[in-house]
Protein backbone atom coordinates (compact mmCIF):
# COMPACT_ATOMS: atom_id res chain seq x y z
CA UNK A 1 0.00 0.00 0.00
CA UNK A 2 1.30 3.79 -0.51
CA UNK A 3 1.91 5.82 2.36
CA UNK A 4 0.18 9.43 2.56
CA UNK A 5 3.11 11.98 3.05
CA UNK A 6 2.26 14.15 5.59
CA UNK A 7 2.94 18.25 3.93
CA UNK A 8 5.16 20.43 5.91
CA UNK A 9 2.90 23.42 5.56
CA UNK A 10 0.41 21.75 8.02
CA UNK A 11 2.77 20.44 10.49
CA UNK A 12 4.60 23.59 11.22
CA UNK A 13 0.88 25.39 11.74
CA UNK A 14 -0.44 22.80 13.85
CA UNK A 15 3.20 23.60 15.89
CA UNK A 16 2.14 27.22 15.54
CA UNK A 17 -1.08 27.12 16.56
CA UNK A 18 0.13 24.53 19.45
CA UNK A 19 2.47 27.58 21.09
CA UNK A 20 0.38 30.07 20.54
CA UNK A 21 -2.31 28.12 22.83
CA UNK A 22 0.70 27.69 25.22
CA UNK A 23 2.00 31.28 25.65
CA UNK A 24 -1.47 32.49 26.01
CA UNK A 25 -2.12 30.43 29.15
CA UNK A 26 1.25 31.17 30.64
CA UNK A 27 0.45 34.64 29.57
CA UNK A 28 -3.11 34.75 31.38
CA UNK A 29 -1.60 32.35 34.41
CA UNK A 30 0.98 34.74 35.23
CA UNK A 31 -1.23 37.87 35.33
CA UNK A 32 -3.36 35.98 37.33
CA UNK A 33 -0.93 34.79 39.77
CA UNK A 34 0.19 38.38 40.08
CA UNK A 35 -3.10 39.28 40.90
CA UNK A 36 -2.93 37.32 43.42
CA UNK A 37 0.07 37.90 44.73
CA UNK A 38 -1.18 42.15 44.73
CA UNK A 39 -4.46 41.18 46.52
CA UNK A 40 -2.88 39.15 49.32
CA UNK A 41 0.23 41.95 49.64
CA UNK A 42 -3.03 44.71 50.29
CA UNK A 43 -4.61 42.13 52.72
CA UNK A 44 -1.65 41.40 54.82
CA UNK A 45 -0.50 45.14 54.45
CA UNK A 46 -4.24 45.55 56.45
CA UNK A 47 -4.01 43.08 59.06
CA UNK A 48 -0.76 44.63 59.74
CA UNK A 49 -1.68 48.32 60.61
CA UNK A 50 -4.35 46.45 62.45
CA UNK A 51 -1.50 44.62 64.67
CA UNK A 52 0.53 47.70 65.13
CA UNK A 53 -2.86 50.11 65.96
CA UNK A 54 -3.12 47.15 68.86
CA UNK A 55 0.37 47.18 69.82
CA UNK A 56 1.05 50.70 70.44
CA UNK A 57 -2.38 52.26 71.62
CA UNK A 58 -3.74 51.36 74.94
CA UNK A 59 -5.96 49.02 75.81
CA UNK A 60 -8.74 47.84 77.82
CA UNK A 61 -10.06 44.55 78.48
CA UNK A 62 -13.86 44.28 79.16
CA UNK A 63 -16.37 41.16 79.42
CA UNK A 64 -16.30 39.82 75.80
CA UNK A 65 -14.76 42.61 73.82
CA UNK A 66 -11.39 44.68 74.18
CA UNK A 67 -11.30 48.46 73.74
CA UNK A 68 -8.35 50.19 71.96
CA UNK A 69 -8.06 53.85 72.49
CA UNK A 70 -6.80 55.15 69.53
CA UNK A 71 -4.52 58.71 69.56
CA UNK A 72 -4.88 58.65 65.44
CA UNK A 73 -7.06 56.67 62.74
CA UNK A 74 -10.81 56.82 62.70
CA UNK A 75 -13.12 57.48 64.66
CA UNK A 76 -14.72 54.32 65.48
CA UNK A 77 -14.44 50.58 64.46
CA UNK A 78 -14.49 46.94 65.09
CA UNK A 79 -12.36 44.37 64.07
CA UNK A 80 -12.80 40.58 65.45
CA UNK A 81 -13.11 41.26 69.55
CA UNK A 82 -11.33 44.57 69.45
CA UNK A 83 -13.34 48.37 69.32
CA UNK A 84 -11.00 51.07 68.16
CA UNK A 85 -11.62 54.17 69.26
CA UNK A 86 -10.64 57.50 68.65
CA UNK A 87 -10.46 59.25 71.30
CA UNK A 88 -9.54 62.69 69.82
CA UNK A 89 -12.48 62.40 67.54
CA UNK A 90 -14.61 61.13 70.31
CA UNK A 91 -17.18 64.34 70.84
CA UNK A 92 -20.21 62.40 72.07
CA UNK A 93 -22.08 62.14 75.19
CA UNK A 94 -22.48 59.45 77.27
CA UNK A 95 -25.92 57.63 75.62
CA UNK A 96 -24.16 58.44 72.16
CA UNK A 97 -21.21 56.38 73.28
CA UNK A 98 -23.24 53.85 74.78
CA UNK A 99 -24.96 53.29 71.84
CA UNK A 100 -22.01 53.09 69.61
CA UNK A 101 -20.89 50.50 72.18
CA UNK A 102 -23.77 48.85 71.54
CA UNK A 103 -23.77 48.46 67.56
CA UNK A 104 -20.04 47.53 68.01
CA UNK A 105 -20.72 44.62 70.09
CA UNK A 106 -23.04 43.44 68.12
CA UNK A 107 -20.55 43.18 65.26
CA UNK A 108 -18.20 41.64 67.38
CA UNK A 109 -21.25 38.75 69.00
CA UNK A 110 -22.22 38.06 65.63
CA UNK A 111 -18.49 37.55 64.69
CA UNK A 112 -19.35 39.63 60.91
CA UNK A 113 -15.20 39.96 61.19
CA UNK A 114 -14.88 36.09 60.14
CA UNK A 115 -17.67 36.94 57.48
CA UNK A 116 -15.37 39.86 55.92
CA UNK A 117 -11.98 37.62 56.45
CA UNK A 118 -13.28 34.84 54.27
CA UNK A 119 -14.70 37.68 51.57
CA UNK A 120 -11.20 39.21 51.39
CA UNK A 121 -9.50 35.41 51.31
CA UNK A 122 -12.09 34.71 48.14
CA UNK A 123 -10.89 38.48 46.94
CA UNK A 124 -7.49 36.92 46.72
CA UNK A 125 -8.49 33.54 44.72
CA UNK A 126 -10.96 35.78 42.68
CA UNK A 127 -9.89 38.93 42.27
CA UNK A 128 -10.58 39.59 38.54
CA UNK A 129 -14.05 38.69 39.47
CA UNK A 130 -16.14 41.99 39.87
CA UNK A 131 -18.95 39.62 41.37
CA UNK A 132 -16.99 39.19 44.29
CA UNK A 133 -16.95 43.33 44.99
CA UNK A 134 -20.35 43.66 45.28
CA UNK A 135 -20.86 40.92 47.18
CA UNK A 136 -18.25 42.24 49.70
CA UNK A 137 -20.36 45.60 49.22
CA UNK A 138 -23.71 43.89 50.29
CA UNK A 139 -22.41 41.53 52.82
CA UNK A 140 -20.72 45.22 54.53
CA UNK A 141 -24.95 46.17 54.48
CA UNK A 142 -26.28 43.13 56.15
CA UNK A 143 -23.51 43.45 58.46
CA UNK A 144 -24.77 47.05 59.36
CA UNK A 145 -28.25 46.40 59.00
CA UNK A 146 -27.78 43.66 61.94
CA UNK A 147 -25.92 45.44 64.55
CA UNK A 148 -28.70 48.42 63.85
CA UNK A 149 -31.32 45.75 64.72
CA UNK A 150 -29.37 44.63 68.04
CA UNK A 151 -29.14 48.34 68.92
CA UNK A 152 -32.81 49.40 67.41
CA UNK A 153 -33.60 46.51 70.37
CA UNK A 154 -32.59 48.41 73.26
CA UNK A 155 -32.49 51.87 71.95
CA UNK A 156 -36.45 52.82 71.13
CA UNK A 157 -35.77 56.41 69.09
CA UNK A 158 -34.71 55.54 64.97
CA UNK A 159 -34.15 59.58 65.23
CA UNK A 160 -31.73 60.17 67.83
CA UNK A 161 -29.98 57.18 66.25
CA UNK A 162 -30.45 58.01 62.53
CA UNK A 163 -28.90 61.56 63.27
CA UNK A 164 -25.63 59.69 65.00
CA UNK A 165 -25.12 57.98 61.87
CA UNK A 166 -24.84 60.65 59.69
CA UNK A 167 -22.78 62.80 61.63
CA UNK A 168 -20.14 59.71 62.66
CA UNK A 169 -20.75 59.27 58.43
CA UNK A 170 -18.11 61.92 58.31
CA UNK A 171 -15.42 60.40 60.53
CA UNK A 172 -14.98 57.25 58.23
CA UNK A 173 -11.64 56.57 57.59
CA UNK A 174 -10.88 52.74 58.20
CA UNK A 175 -8.76 50.40 56.61
CA UNK A 176 -9.85 46.89 54.83
CA UNK A 177 -12.79 44.50 56.31
CA UNK A 178 -13.32 45.93 59.44
CA UNK A 179 -16.75 47.76 60.79
CA UNK A 180 -16.71 51.33 60.77
CA UNK A 181 -19.62 52.80 62.86
CA UNK A 182 -20.77 54.63 59.71
CA UNK A 183 -20.18 52.99 56.03
CA UNK A 184 -23.06 50.86 54.66
CA UNK A 185 -25.41 52.95 52.47
CA UNK A 186 -27.15 55.62 55.12
CA UNK A 187 -30.04 56.08 53.19
CA UNK A 188 -31.25 52.21 52.92
CA UNK A 189 -29.89 51.84 56.70
CA UNK A 190 -32.01 54.89 58.21
CA UNK A 191 -34.79 53.43 56.06
CA UNK A 192 -34.53 50.35 57.94
CA UNK A 193 -34.60 51.89 61.22
CA UNK A 194 -37.71 52.99 60.94
CA UNK A 195 -38.87 49.69 59.45
CA UNK A 196 -37.65 47.92 62.55
CA UNK A 197 -39.85 50.15 64.33
CA UNK A 198 -42.71 49.89 62.82
CA UNK A 199 -42.43 46.05 62.91
CA UNK A 200 -42.27 46.45 66.45
CA UNK A 201 -45.34 48.61 66.92
CA UNK A 202 -47.56 45.89 64.72
CA UNK A 203 -45.92 43.05 66.93
CA UNK A 204 -47.36 44.98 70.09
Amino acid sequence: GSVTAVRPETTDLAVLRYDLVDLLFSALLTIYLIGCLFVSYKLLRSLWKIHMLIKNNEMVREAGYRIVRLKNGPAFFSFMKCIFINENKNSLNQDEYNTVLLHEQAHIRQKHSYDLLLMEIAGVVCWFNPFVKKLKTSLYQVHEYLADKAVMHTKQDPDAYSQLIIRLSHHYEADRFVHPFSVADLKTRINMLYIQKQSKMKAV
